[in-house]
């Protein structure tokens, strides 16, 4: 028997934001080279500008996370480029194969599962490969449930490695982990429309700033493809304002890296003017109508709040796990908001079987997990809390359904006591807020 509830709680894809699939479900009233889509995407732009902390180029390339981030070493390595990656868990990993799928080399820093990278072991890997044109890190390791510390990073980039761009996996962390791209020196910073943002996969989101615009100038070999070369997709970017402007009557824009100074202006080559192809890439109407729907949700509510909203009730669940006697991979220090492993007792745990017990029972889907030590570090389940489902009821539901399911996997837990540390968490954190 299926339970009614329906309760997204996996790290992706994530549930749509109501917003979201309402503005889905609009019917498209003309082609993309008609004046209310240049306002769709311009708002789209807009929101992300300011949600990100950014005045540089936000990119809105068609495809998943991992197309951006593809597009982004293609575009900012060639061939035989060294980068230093850091691997702290499956999405780290991404980034080292991707920076060798473009024909550049990875110098990968790799930590034990559930730890994040230091400063000190960052410095240490640049000042071993001094070469490095690009260091590269996830900001939320989703696979471990762990942050690493990105702004004390980009600071000491800065500082000591003038020279090397900084490029930031954001994917799972926008919009539930602090996070200012200008601020924190990130030259590239590649996430997407689902995870915590709530809208359908299949627009990568791409912050460029003026160091890696002209890092791509300096290349000694032309970017490779159309779709995965970011200079296209600024060319289009550049194209719908122009196109916008126009048809508001309003006097075309000069070129700029992010639309401020004649300092970022000089610093984007303007004699880009067309594309390499007959006809360049397009975005989705559908989809961008869905991220705005999106995106203005979490503006209302406010972004500094929903980060905060997350926060809680990941601190929430923390709490409720370990009241039951179980571990979180992460130490607190370094646990990520959105993304929780379970640590069971053991070495091995039915992980699959018991993800679809508690879904088939309780209606509540989870993110998967690990079913041995050997195989992630750990033996349990993973549980995400992205967006609009991060909520305390949200945790009250899947503790519940934990206190019912586990003891039948030999776990002992003595009903009512997790929902009970977990609601004293989230007062304590709301108390000192």
């Amino acid at each position: 028997m299926n339970a009614p509830l329906q309760l997204n709680l996996s790290c992706g894809q994530t549930d749509l934001h109501p917003a979201a699939r309402e503005a889905l479900g609009q019917p498209l009233p003309n082609p993309i080279y008609y004046p209310p889509f240049y306002d769709v995407e311009g708002d789209c732009v807009a929101m992300l500008r300011d949600i990100l902390r950014t005045g540089g180029d936000v990119l809105l390339p068609v495809g998943s996370a991992t197309y951006g981030e593809e597009a982004a070493f293609n575009t900012f390595l060639e061939r035989g480029d060294a980068c230093v990656t850091v691997n702290t868990g499956m999405f780290g990993q991404v980034l080292t194969d991707l920076v060798t799928v473009v024909g550049a080399t990875a110098a990968q820093v790799k930590l034990p599962p559930g730890t994040a990278i230091t400063v000190d072991r960052a410095r240490q890997a640049l000042r071993d490969r001094p070469d490095a044109k690009m260091f590269a890190v996830v900001h939320l390791e989703t696979t471990a449930g762990t942050v690493n510390p990105v702004r004390e990073i980009g600071a000491m980039i800065r500082d000591e490695f003038p020279h090397v761009l900084y490029l930031v996996d954001a994917v799972s962390s926008l919009t539930s982990e602090p996070l200012r791209i200008d601020d924190w020196g990130i030259d590239v910073c590649c996430t997407s429309s689902q995870k915590c943002v709530n809208a359908p996969q299949g627009i990568a989101i791409v912050a460029v700033g003026p160091r890696a615009w002209q890092a791509a100038e300096r290349r000694s070999s032309p970017i490779p493809g159309l779709c995965l070369d970011l200079v296209t997709w600024r060319l289009w970017h550049r194209g719908v304002r122009q196109a916008r402007d126009a048809a508001r009557g309003e006097p075309a824009a000069e070129p700029s890296a992010n639309g401020d100074s004649a300092q970022d202006r000089e610093a984007v080559d303007t004699s880009v003017t067309a594309y390499k192809a007959a006809h360049g890439p397009s975005q989705s109407y559908s989809l961008l109508l869905a991220l705005r729907g999106a995106l203005r949700e979490i503006v209302q509510e406010g972004p500094e709040r929903v980060i905060a909203r997350h926060a809680a009730a990941g601190r929430a669940l923390r709490a409720g796990v370990r009241a039951m006697g179980l571990r979180v991979l992460a130490d607190e220090r370094i646990a990520a908001s959105c993304s929780t492993c379970v640590v069971m007792p053991g070495d091995s745990f039915p992980t699959q079987e018991y993800m679809q017990t508690v879904w088939r029972e309780h209606g509540i889907a989870t993110a998967g997990g690990s079913q041995a030590v050997g195989e992630m570090g750990y033996a349990g389940s993973r549980v995400g809390l992205m967006g609009f489902v991060a909520t305390l009821d949200s945790v009250r539901a899947l503790l519940t359904a934990m206190e019912q399911v586990l003891p039948r996997y030999g776990v002992t837990v003595t009903p009512g006591v997790a929902v009970h540390a977990a609601e004293a968490a989230a007062a304590s954190l709301a108390a000192s807020a």
